[in-house]
């Protein structure tokens, strides 16, 4: 009876210490998700977060839409930017910059 007890003791303890873990997991897991979502680039912005997004002045983006470089949508008076159109647009003057 002693043995079954103690056996029952130890599975009780094993039990504990996995549940621990899995919260435990199940925190971090959740904390990963946070920073995941936290990292991840909105897909529209607008002029000021596209301009600032590339680096340069906002008249400058201005420019650039102006000469049809990078696709601008409007929606009434906002101007919206893809953030892929922007990543793509930085390729290719990183690329015309390493190979002249």
């Amino acid at each position: 009876m002693d043995q079954l007890e103690g056996i029952l003791h130890t599975l009780h303890n094993i039990e504990f210490l996995l549940r621990s873990l899995n919260d435990k997991h199940e925190k971090e897991l959740v904390l990963l998700k946070e920073i995941a979502t936290q990292a991840k680039p909105k897909k529209m912005l607008n002029h000021k977060e596209a301009a600032a997004f590339l680096g340069i002045h906002p008249s400058r983006l201005q420019v650039i839409v102006a000469e049809e470089r990078i696709p601008v949508y409007r929606i009434g008076t906002k101007k919206l930017y893809k953030h892929s159109d922007l990543e793509a647009w930085l390729e290719t003057r990183a690329s015309k910059k390493i190979n002249p």
